[in-house]
């Protein structure tokens, strides 16, 4: 049985979906508790080798939203092995055995579709937490590196069918180009 914020906050997943070809909704339990999104996104990997570089993914994520929500925030896992960003914790390094992400605090008056803009833009590298992440190794990589995202587009872009470009092909914008957020004070942990 569904309550009327769980119905919230489904509708603010299908809204915020609805301004991109990016990412789309891959499944929602009948009880609206979990949200499959994928993300067709350019991010850094890092393989087993211990090599970071560029990659063009479809990277699933999945939202678990707890009985209590929203007393209890969203738990938010990726779906991709080798993820190599602050805020995705990284199982092969120990700690957590999940690539969890966290996207900071979840006040009452926030929507999960909020969230779902802000995973593409931690995938993409325009949001990135340095402070207090999830993967101390892929924070000491960004402090070096700098702000720059990987993958500058915008989320909110005109509608392509899916399949008719490649994941970074040139197409028309509908809204400003992404803008970094890099925020050293950002707190996982």
């Amino acid at each position: 049985m569904t309550n009327a914020r769980l119905e919230l906050e489904h509708e603010s997943v299908r809204r915020t979906l609805a301004l991109t070809d990016l990412a789309w909704l891959a499944h929602t339990t009948p009880d609206l508790l979990h949200h499959r999104v994928i993300y067709e996104v350019r991010t850094l990997v890092k393989d087993a080798a211990g090599l970071v570089r560029e990659a063009d993914l479809e990277v699933g994520a999945s939202f678990h939203l707890h009985a209590q929500h929203p007393r209890v925030a969203p738990l938010v896992v990726v779906e991709h092995a080798g993820i190599h960003h602050p805020n995705v914790a990284d199982p092969a390094l120990g700690g957590l055995p999940i690539a969890a992400v966290c996207l900071g605090e979840f006040p009452a008056q926030s929507r999960l579709g909020e969230w779902v803009l802000a995973l593409w833009e931690v995938l993409a590298w325009q949001r990135v937490g340095t402070a207090h992440g999830l993967n101390p190794e892929a924070a000491a990589f960004a402090r070096a590196r700098g702000p720059s995202p990987v993958d500058p587009r915008s989320f909110v872009r005109a509608r392509r069918p899916r399949g008719s470009a490649a994941p970074g092909a040139e197409t028309e914008e509908a809204g400003e180009p992404a803008r970094l957020r890099f925020l050293s004070e950002w707190r996982c942990a």
